[in-house]
């Protein structure tokens, strides 16, 4: 923990040791404030560092390109993860759509509509309706009420792992 004039830090990582918090500028009336905290490893101490204001110019210079050599490793790092979360995230959406929309091979129909023989097929549960005309003015209550039954008996197998589906 460090306690600054304003502020108290906390930091929950045992795996580094900050090296300085500095502020800088004229305060919340006057303009912005900026604090900045450099956190070091502590398998990798800087020799002879007490005070970062004993520092010699070389060794400012030095940890100076270390920390900016860090923070670029980390943005890159972090570019990277968010890239790759965002391929798998696509690449899921992907899937998902190409399962819901299928190939479009003639194989795949879902729905005939045989105006000769007066007749809808619904491939998808095997359903046959006669009478086109009607359903093509809109009676579609058996059409629909059958699918939600499939649609209920697909949700139901896949949840008890098909002991129902094989049961009926």
């Amino acid at each position: 923990m460090i306690a600054g004039p304003t502020m108290t830090f906390n930091f929950v990582s045992d795996d580094a040791d900050v090296c300085g918090v500095d502020e800088a500028g004229r305060g919340p009336l006057a303009g912005p404030v900026v604090a900045a905290a450099v956190i070091l490893d502590r398998g990798r101490p800087i020799e002879g560092l007490r005070d970062s204001k004993l520092l010699t110019e070389l060794q400012r210079l030095r940890l100076g390109v270390e920390i900016r050599r860090k923070a670029k490793a980390f943005a890159v790092l972090r570019s990277r993860l968010y890239e790759r979360q965002q391929a798998k995230q696509r690449e899921a959406d992907s899937a998902a759509r190409r399962s819901m929309v299928g190939g479009g091979d003639r194989s795949e129909k879902i729905r005939t509509y045989n105006f000769p023989q007066d007749r809808l097929t619904d491939h998808r549960i095997g359903l046959d309706l006669s009478n086109l005309p009607r359903v093509m003015d809109g009676e579609i209550d058996r059409l629909i009420d059958a699918l939600v039954m499939a649609d209920q008996a697909d949700r139901l197998a896949e949840i008890t792992g098909g002991e129902h589906a094989a049961a009926s």
